[in-house]
């Protein structure tokens, strides 16, 4: 008795996987039905049409970072100047110099990386959401300087200086 070559050997284990596959009720489908097969699974049909499946859980959030600070603001004297973010390069946008706009939601800090996002809140309970785009306050005890639209958010534009909860 000769050994089997490769090529009867090759069709022997497509029979056999052919054989398999029968004995276990696999069928060949076409793509089109089996894209509307994993459809129904998602969001079931209905009567009226398609009914959506549960919502899947939001992914969690990294913890933030809060600190305590004292926060003051700047507007009048330096809307319209040059903040030291500096040159500015959107993807695929020109070139521009920012410029501070006092009605934007918009802060300056010490050592923040500019384009960082802060979630301040102050002791009264309103909150705002601000970019860093400028470097200050300058004056010792402050830690934040909003704009005046930020500090009108937070109801403290008479007081000048209040106490706010800065997270990141």
């Amino acid at each position: 008795m000769t050994q089997p070559d490769k090529t009867e050997l090759a069709t022997l284990a497509i029979l056999l996987a052919l054989s398999l596959a029968t004995a276990w009720g696999v069928r060949r489908v076409d793509a089109g039905n089996a894209k509307r097969r994993a459809a129904d699974m998602l969001f079931p049909r209905t009567e009226g049409g398609w009914e959506a499946a549960e919502p899947l859980d939001p992914p969690t959030p990294p913890p933030l970072h809060c600190e305590s600070w004292r926060a003051s603001w700047y507007g009048p004297g330096y809307h319209g100047k040059v903040t030291a973010r500096g040159w500015r390069t959107p993807k695929g946008q020109p070139h521009h110099r920012e410029r501070f706009d006092q009605g934007a939601m918009t802060a300056a800090h010490k050592s923040l990386p500019f384009g960082t996002m802060l979630h301040v809140r102050a002791r009264n309970g309103n909150s705002v959401d601000v970019e860093i785009n400028d470097r200050g306050p300058y004056i010792r005890g402050r830690h934040l300087d909003l704009s005046r639209a930020a500090m009108a958010a937070l109801d403290g534009i008479e007081a000048g200086v209040i106490h706010v909860e800065a997270c990141w």
